[in-house]
């Protein structure tokens, strides 16, 4: 859970009477992403998992703060990451000073946006884009744009890269490798062996053998059973190695690998690891194994989290009091 304390206040007796309204009041807010009683708003445990959703998936974290005329946030809501950009305006400073630019030489961007509306001596930074057309424009404090994993590469243009984009063709080889253990069975195409009937049957006593064959193996009450049968055959076994060993630890080793970059146990998502060899995240029993996995994956998530909703929400309702998640070892009260 969360809870809203005051900055600097440890112990609930340190806080006044108005304090305990004023955090009762922010804890509401909160619960109903905006004001109370409002019906086109979710309730923060949907907002929280749109969110976490998005940011584990495109690491793009984007929802918007409505405010009123005194600057005051009313509510704040979850949109389809896909629509936002990031304005070319953001980098007004860099474009401006040293001519690096988008399609702009250094005087045809002044001329073009130095002269857009500011506000506080701000342009927008970021816009909605919808059918290709420009629908909304949005100052610093009106959206979060959160990015987890930042990166200087002029390649990525200020967007973030996802876990999930770096495990593209981990994803891709765990795709394959069912489509391959679907077909096997689909298909059937890899038998268990050959019979090879000696001499130079007549093509009627061949006939009468395979249906002979059928009639004795096919079926699930025949499953495993010997045939006996009159013909001078030989049996070739094709399945001389456990193939399916292979297959399992191939895909024990992508597992391993997708959960190494979301900083996750493979225990979390039903994948029992303790008969199988591992190193790093997981060394040790079940339980620490959890809380490493909790400390490297699940703490930096939510520290993230923490501090955006500190700086669009909190902050501008009361710069006094900070949003803090809870019941996690090294973030409890």
């Amino acid at each position: 859970g969360f809870v809203i304390r005051k900055k600097g206040v440890t112990s609930e007796s340190d806080m006044t009477r108005e304090d305990k309204r004023t955090i009762s009041k922010m804890t509401d807010f909160i619960l109903s992403c905006g004001m109370i009683g409002a019906w086109d708003t979710d309730d923060f445990d949907t907002f929280i998992r749109k969110l976490v959703d998005d940011s584990l998936t495109y690491d793009q974290m984007t929802f918007e703060v409505v405010r009123n005329r005194r600057g005051v946030p009313e509510k704040f809501f979850f949109f389809f990451f896909s629509t936002y950009r990031i304005s070319d305006t953001k980098f007004q400073n860099e474009y401006a000073s040293k001519g690096i630019n988008l399609g702009y030489n250094k005087s045809q961007f002044i001329e073009t946006h130095m002269n857009l509306p500011r506000y506080k001596n701000y342009l927008p930074t970021h816009v909605q884009i919808y059918n290709n057309s420009v629908v909304n424009e949005f100052y610093p404090w009106e959206l979060c744009f959160g990015v987890r994993n930042p990166s200087t590469s002029i390649y990525q243009n200020g967007y973030g890269l996802s876990e999930l984009e770096e495990l593209i063709n981990i994803v891709t080889s765990m795709l394959w490798g069912d489509e391959y253990n679907r077909r096997f069975f689909s298909q059937g195409s890899a038998p268990k062996g050959l019979l090879r009937v000696k001499g130079n049957p007549n093509e009627k006593a061949l006939q009468q053998f395979k249906q002979q064959w059928q009639a004795m193996i096919t079926g699930v009450m025949q499953s495993w059973k010997t045939p006996v049968v009159e013909a001078d055959i030989d049996w070739i076994d094709l399945q001389k190695n456990n193939r399916d060993m292979e297959y399992n630890s191939w895909m024990e080793y992508l597992i391993k690998i997708a959960c190494a970059i979301y900083s996750i146990d493979p225990t979390e998502i039903g994948w029992d690891i303790s008969k199988s060899g591992g190193g790093g995240l997981f060394d040790g029993g079940q339980e620490e194994r959890m809380q490493h996995s909790k400390d490297k994956g699940l703490y930096p998530l939510l520290k993230f989290i923490q501090r955006k909703l500190n700086k669009y929400i909190i902050e501008p309702l009361n710069p006094e009091y900070e949003l803090v998640f809870v019941g996690i070892n090294g973030m409890s009260l």
